[in-house]
């Protein structure tokens, strides 16, 4: 490059470069990519361990149990027209792709056993018939995967089975989720404790029967296989109980919820569907019933943690945050359940901790976006600038040269006695009639406008001048152009070039594989037969100044064609920017599947 130009280079158009700006955002947009799609999903990990150290006997192995509520699977097909667009499309994939990734960090743990909290699917309550709902359970069966498998147990939640009457809900969803998840009512048995499955959606629905009768429950006489049925015949046999609901038990209005929530309380409240927490009744039944040691529920979305002080002694709950992601909370998370046998009776040995993922809702609509935004910026902005300096330079008509394969008209070479295809052409006049031209050590026939292939001058062309055949004297040749070969034809210098080959020491012992090439840099050649010629095919290590011309421009100009417009270097940028950004989205999204 000429010392004039490089004068002429400001650091502004060096720094906007089109190989620094591309290769600067594809780097921070990979980086970004990986950080938020995976690192972040195992860095979260590092805190989210089995509690064992805190349970009060250490002399056998904890049983390791994972919570999970609220995995609001989704049907792809939409029940709702409206919801049938590019848009919510898009959404339920990013959905589905998040809820893969919280299971692929959750599955980590190696739990013993898994217990789902309900709402296992968003719109199950909205199944039309059994055949439905049995796809509905496949594609949950298809996002929980586990292997090996453990046992998973499930609590019925309001979007599964429903709550209160309502017409769009079928009157035998209840025989379709027992039939795929198993009883809504549970008691299992596990290492010296009494695990209590409650169907909180069932209770919900006996509670309003029982007060439009204004009977108590000590005057109540249950349904037939119902929730209240069930928790009057458990027997625990001195074993301490852990209770399990999907819906919360009933608090103050006031109560606090711990500093690991990240907004408000839980507060009653009663909708369409739904209800936040269980009645003041029914909580107070299930105390004095039950006398539980702990009490773990979801439904609520956030966390919570609260202690009753209506029972003889104080019983702690823990609402679960959402498994799936939620316009409600920022994180959601698990729960990580370690359980050891109690050494005595009705005293539970046992220890949890709250696990928390990333902010996928954070990502794509705050961290995404902006880098979109800096991105787009910065790539206008090197164009424009590159525009402004190619147009303060004058051009002066010159052909290629090696440094510029574009055909620049910056850049110009001086003249060299080798010969490339980069080599400037001499201009000439277009109406200059040729000289007849003869072959040299052709036979004899008539003139033709055929040059040589000997090698010779780049200037010394038809173009210019006729060519004469040099003389040659018997005992001198020329080491690039032996005698011999000039009155060869073309199978005979075939032949030649064959035997050659097969005399050669490459050819007699080939390669078969990659070795050591003799050069100075580290460098892989490869030696092969390939049609009866011998190939050659080598790897190098690039150089040092060749990464820093491809990564910073160094040695190149950092202007743009004249013919290259601003809109259009922008959208070539920008696509040279996002494809290996979504190479790396794309091979992220079906690892994780």
């Amino acid at each position: 490059m000429p010392q004039a130009f490089r004068q002429r280079l400001s650091l502004s158009s060096r720094l906007c470069a089109r190989h620094v700006v591309v290769n600067l955002f594809r780097l921070v947009g990979v980086f970004a990519v990986l950080w938020g799609e995976l690192l972040a999903y195992i860095w979260s990990l590092r805190s989210c361990s089995w509690p064992d150290e805190h349970l009060p006997v250490q002399t056998q192995r904890p049983a390791h149990i994972l919570l999970i509520s609220d995995p609001q699977v989704r049907f792809p097909l939409h029940t709702q027209p409206s919801q049938n667009t590019l848009l919510g499309y898009v959404r339920q994939f990013l959905y589905d792709s998040n809820l893969r990734k919280n299971w692929y960090v959750a599955r980590k743990t190696r739990p013993d056993m898994i217990i789902f909290l309900g709402d296992m699917l968003a719109t199950g309550k909205y199944a039309k018939d059994a055949s439905e709902y049995a796809r509905y359970k496949e594609i949950f069966d298809s996002f929980f995967r586990i292997n090996p498998p453990v046992p998973m147990y499930y609590l019925p939640g309001n979007n599964d089975v429903g709550m209160g009457l309502s017409p769009s809900v079928s009157k035998h969803v209840r025989d379709f989720y027992q039939e795929h998840f198993g009883d809504s009512n549970q008691k299992l048995d596990i290492r010296g404790h009494s695990f209590v499955f409650l169907d909180a959606p069932s209770i919900v629905d006996e509670d309003y029967q029982r007060n439009a009768r204004y009977v108590g429950y000590d005057s109540w006489t249950p349904l037939p296989d119902g929730p209240i049925d069930f928790v009057k015949n458990v027997r625990t046999d001195e074993r301490p109980i852990i209770l399990f609901s999907h819906v919360p038990l009933a608090r103050p209005d006031t109560a606090s919820c711990g500093p690991h929530r990240e907004k408000g309380t839980i507060r009653r409240n009663v909708g369409h569907g739904y209800q936040s927490t269980l009645g003041k009744a029914t909580t107070h039944f299930l105390l004095q019933s039950l006398n539980p040691s702990a009490v773990f529920s979801g439904d609520n979305r956030d966390y919570c943690e609260y202690t009753h002080r209506s029972a003889s002694s104080g019983v702690r709950e823990i609402t679960i945050k959402s498994f799936s992601p939620t316009r409600h909370i920022r994180h959601p998370g698990f729960e990580l359940l370690s359980l050891v046998t109690p050494t005595q009776p009705r005293h539970a040995h046992y220890a949890d901790r709250s696990c928390l993922l990333p902010s996928q809702h954070e990502l794509y609509t705050g961290t995404y976006p902006f880098l979109a935004v800096l991105t787009l910026t910065a790539v206008v902005v090197s164009n424009l600038l590159r525009l402004r300096n190619s147009r303060k330079l004058p051009l002066t008509p010159t052909g290629r040269s090696p440094g510029d394969r574009n055909g620049s008209p910056l850049l110009r070479v001086p003249d060299s006695a080798i010969w490339s295809p980069y080599t400037p052409s001499i201009p000439h006049s277009p109406l200059s009639k040729f000289p007849p031209l003869r072959t040299p050590n052709s036979p004899s026939r008539p003139a033709t406008m055929r040059a040589s292939s000997r090698p010779g001058s780049p200037f010394g062309t038809p173009v210019l001048e006729p060519m004469i055949a040099p003389a040659f004297d018997e005992d001198e040749e020329d080491a690039m152009y032996p005698a011999q070969f000039i009155n060869m034809s073309g199978d005979q210098v075939d032949s030649l070039e064959d035997a050659l080959e097969k005399n050669s020491p490459l050819s007699s012992t080939p390669s078969k594989g990659w070795r050591p090439a003799d050069r100075s840099s580290p460098a892989w050649t490869w030696t092969f037969v390939f049609r009866g010629r011998l190939r050659r095919f080598t790897l190098s290590v690039p150089a040092l100044t060749s990464l820093l011309e491809y990564l910073c421009g160094v040695g190149e100009p950092a202007l743009v064609s004249r013919r290259r417009t601003v809109f259009r270097g922008t959208l070539q940028d920008s696509f040279a920017i996002l494809w290996p950004v979504f190479l790396v989205w794309s091979i992220i999204t079906w690892w994780t599947a």
